[in-house]
């Protein structure tokens, strides 16, 4: 920070040291007063004065200091409507798949890692088991297949009648304009709910990419800022009405690494978009496939999927130091001879215990 941009600080002093090659923040806390006094003319200032100084120049370029019970406090609590169920081989993910949060998750993976029939059943388990909750679900590829959501609802209530379908709010949207509108009627359903005692668990945008992806050039930064505002109304809109908020990403086109063989794992929408996120999730194939966890079916009839936090910033909250991947695997598995037929299946979980950056590559 320059120091002609502190109004506290005289003009005249500012541009005594600037004469002295001491111009910014930086500059002037790594001198000691008593050199600075000396390099002043005499009677000009005191020591006192310059302690002053040095105070507002700290103020002034340092973030403002929280105890840690205000952080505590200020620290969105899950709301006590979140008492759905959930299964117990997800519990290290669940702070980042749970209802209810108030957070802004970025779910990304390669194109062949089936994201969205992943949180389709994750949205579609939770509405079965909490029969209050509402689920929104944005859809901008045009691609939705309701005979897959109502196959993967039946096949989790299992009474044939799949009717936390009803409340599955689905919309097409084709134009970042219009999703506003979707998150106008949002705001207004939770406002007329704020007294029941469930409301609206998820807001799924399947998938972002496809309403950022085209306006995001290198000649102009207009589509940066349809971003960050987006992002920004997301953000406000899950931590007002404690609604988690799913944003479906893809992988950026990048050639399959050389040591690994398998594609980095970089979301696409830029380096940017990962910070306007409170969590990245990471699905992809595991490489190293293995037979199904159900011994009555073939190898051929299901396929493994890898679920990880690549970040978080709010693990420390939960009680952990380090930002954690957690792995688990997952099974989608396909009834033989009807391939609509969609049962979620967890796996064994283990947390990884040193979890590499974001855009590294993990075998």
């Amino acid at each position: 920070m320059r120091l002609s941009t502190i109004t506290e600080l005289p003009p005249a002093f500012v541009a005594f040291l600037e004469e002295q090659e001491v111009k910014t923040d930086s500059d002037f806390l790594s001198v000691t007063s008593v050199d600075i006094i000396r390099k002043l003319p005499q009677g000009t200032s005191t020591l006192g004065r310059i302690s002053y100084y040095k105070t507002a120049v700290a103020r002034a370029s340092s973030a403002p200091g929280f105890s840690g019970r205000t952080l505590l406090q200020s620290t969105p609590s899950i709301s006590p409507k979140g008492s759905t169920k959930r299964w117990p081989s997800l519990t290290p993910v669940s702070p980042t798949l749970s209802p209810y949060t108030g957070r802004v998750i970025e779910v990304s993976g390669d194109s062949d890692s089936r994201k969205s029939e992943f949180i389709l059943n994750v949205a579609l388990a939770n509405l079965s088991s909490d029969a209050k909750m509402t689920v929104y679900w944005v859809d901008t590829m045009g691609d939705w297949l309701a005979d897959h959501a109502s196959d993967i609802a039946d096949q989790i209530s299992g009474n044939g009648v799949p009717a936390c379908l009803d409340r599955l709010r689905w919309s097409l949207v084709l134009e970042v304009e219009q999703i506003y509108d979707i998150l106008e009627e949002i705001a207004a359903s939770a406002k007329s709910n704020e007294d029941t005692p469930a409301g609206i668990g998820y807001l799924v945008i399947d998938k972002i990419t496809s309403l950022l992806g085209p306006l995001l050039t290198s000649s102009s930064c207009q589509g940066h800022v349809w971003m960050a505002e987006l992002m920004r109304h997301l953000r406000a809109i899950a931590k007002a009405y404690s609604i988690t908020v799913l944003v479906l990403n893809d992988n950026t086109s990048r050639s399959l690494s050389h040591d690994t063989g398998v594609l980095p794992k970089i979301p696409a929408l830029g380096s940017a978009f990962t910070f306007l996120t409170d969590a990245t999730i990471w699905i992809s194939p595991d490489p190293q496939q293995r037979s199904p966890p159900d011994p009555h079916l073939l190898p051929d009839d299901s396929m493994s999927y890898r679920v990880e936090v690549l970040k978080a910033n709010f693990m420390s909250v939960l009680g952990l130091k380090y930002i954690w991947i957690f792995c688990s695997e997952i099974w989608l598995t396909f009834t033989p001879g009807d391939m609509t037929q969609r049962v979620l299946r967890a796996g064994s979980v283990s947390p990884i215990s040193n979890p590499p950056s974001i855009g590294s590559s993990l075998a």
